[in-house]
């Protein structure tokens, strides 16, 4: 039975957008909106409303930041100071620092905005600045600075990436057109295709995690889950042809994932028995993990719970 934390239930789901990502604080959890994604409602998504919603986890109050445009489609960082990409069109999209209440712009308003992705110092993005959005470059500032430092890390060209995420030095992307897992070291160098397609690519301690598929040598394809090594793929679990992962959590001792049935599953680093938690999830598959509940079912309005 799910614990209905919201404040609507029953809120319509036509006027919801897909949530993108999830963001597990110390005194709040904080989720973003956008329509960067495939629209899971029969009569389409709106293109306004909610751009980031906060749960306060001591007074459970539930605060909106609305904005008249796309909504965010990343966030990374604390809920003390995070990181979003946002705007008011794709074409005007740029990277924000959200830090004690204070909004500062960092990158200027380009199409194609990528990102973001943080290391202890930096925080990494890409975006197009040609009108045709065909010509990607790959950008690093300053964490806590105001992005008047903003260096190139690399020309991409026509390569635009997608999932940036920091970890062991590099970062890493998939390609929208190959889906190749793709990397570079932050203190920049060539960049590096990795004979691996990539997706839904998380962070934990420093490793990277992430969806690929894996020929069954005949002519089929499994889903499989794991981390890098370096520049190899250690699997953790894979399952059949035609069921993908949209989105991936790794904890200390699991790794939880959504599919498009809408529920979340979890399995232990080391392998062995999945354990499947009927999530319903109808609206959008990011979720959140907490030490004894899992979150789903986010809207505008709040999640609801389940037990671990």
């Amino acid at each position: 039975m799910l614990d209905v934390l919201d404040a609507a239930p029953d809120a319509e789901l036509a006027f919801e957008r897909r949530v993108n990502q999830v963001l597990v604080g110390d005194s709040s959890v904080i989720w973003v909106a956008g329509d960067n994604g495939p629209c899971s409602l029969e009569f389409g998504c709106s293109d306004k409303g909610t751009a980031r919603t906060t749960w306060s986890r001591s007074s459970s109050t539930v605060v909106d930041t609305v904005e008249d445009g796309v909504g965010s489609l990343v966030i990374a960082g604390t809920d003390q100071s995070y990181f979003v990409v946002t705007g008011s069109a794709y074409s005007q999209m740029a990277v924000h620092r959200i830090s004690g209440g204070v909004d500062t712009t960092l990158s200027p308003p380009r199409a194609g905005t990528v990102g973001p992705a943080l290391d202890t110092d930096s925080v990494y993005w890409a975006d197009s600045s040609e009108p045709n959005q065909l010509h990607y470059k790959l950008w690093r500032a300053a964490r806590n600075g105001d992005g008047s430092d903003a260096t190139l890390v690399a020309d991409l060209g026509e390569s635009l990436p997608r999932d940036l995420a920091y970890a062991g030095g590099y970062l890493w992307w998939q390609t929208l057109a190959l889906s190749h897992l793709e990397r570079i070291p932050v203190a920049g160098g060539p960049v590096e295709s990795l004979d691996t397609d990539g997706g839904a690519l998380a962070v934990h301690n420093d490793v990277l995690y992430l969806r690929t598929w894996r020929s069954n040598g005949d002519g089929t394809w499994a889903t499989a889950l794991g981390r890098m090594r370096d520049t190899t793929f250690e699997p953790i679990t894979t399952w059949g042809e035609g069921e993908s992962a949209s989105y991936i959590v790794p904890t200390d001792d699991d790794l939880y994932w959504s599919k498009d049935d809408g529920n979340v599953y979890r399995i232990a680093l080391t392998g062995g028995a999945i354990r499947t938690f009927v999530a319903q999830d109808d609206a959008g598959y990011a979720f959140a993990v907490l030490p004894d509940q899992l979150l789903v079912g986010f809207t505008h309005a709040g999640f609801r719970s389940i037990p671990l």
